[in-house]
């Protein structure tokens, strides 16, 4: 099994996350203005303090709103997007570099610490493992730092390797050879399908977009 990821593949999953967000955010940005346009005679129709103004003020306050939460739907998209393309080509790679830098930051990971520490001891020693996770991911670009996130968020990356840690403990002596078996023992587990993009959260989006938008400025 290789274990280098190419750095070409790296840049175009941090693209791929960063395209998603400018797409989204530009996508938001247009509906929003034309929303604002089609019915800036409506919101403006204020009525002193009534229902009628704070449905008016809704109705702007979604369109003022809108691009932070376009921005956030791109960024959650593009995540997926990025991890997807990672993990078709790339997945016990991947794997096995998120585990190689556990190990160069915990070593004690692979030393046999944590079944010596106990249950306590190795609950403390994996709280540790999620608190500088950012750490483990390293220097890389703020792209692909928020993919390998979504990546060990969704597929629940730690509790896995701390399986695969208990499952190989003892069992192999040479710690690359382990470090390997570990890595394909995770990858089976992940299947692929769970980062397939889909439209349908933009969809959602802009449908309900559209939708209360019309509402708080006619009703």
């Amino acid at each position: 099994m290789k274990h280098e990821l190419p750095l070409t593949e790296l840049m175009r999953a941090g693209f791929r996350v960063s395209s998603r967000v400018a797409g989204y955010l530009a996508v938001g940005l247009l509906l929003n203005l034309g929303l604002l346009f089609a019915f800036f005679g409506d919101l403006k129709a204020f009525d002193g303090f009534s229902t009628t103004t704070l449905l008016r003020l809704g109705g702007m306050l979604v369109i003022v709103a809108s691009p932070v939460l376009y921005c956030l739907l791109g960024v959650r998209q593009g995540s997926r997007a990025a991890v997807f393309g990672l993990v078709q080509k790339y997945k016990a790679p991947l794997i096995h570099t998120l585990l190689s830098k556990m190990m160069a930051r915990f070593p004690e990971l692979f030393a046999g610490a944590v079944g010596a520490a106990g249950a306590e001891g190795a609950a403390r020693l994996w709280g540790q493992v999620k608190e500088k996770f950012d750490e483990i991911l390293g220097e890389n670009s703020i792209f692909l730092r928020m993919a390998l996130r979504a990546f060990v968020a969704r597929v629940r990356f730690l509790r896995l390797a701390e399986d695969a840690l208990g499952k190989f403990a003892g069992k192999e002596t040479d710690p690359a050879k382990r470090l390997e078996k570990m890595a394909e023992w995770i990858a089976e587990r992940i299947p692929d399908e769970r980062f397939a993009p889909t439209w349908t959260p933009l969809a959602f989006a802009l449908s309900s977009n559209v939708v209360l938008v019309t509402a708080l400025a006619v009703l």
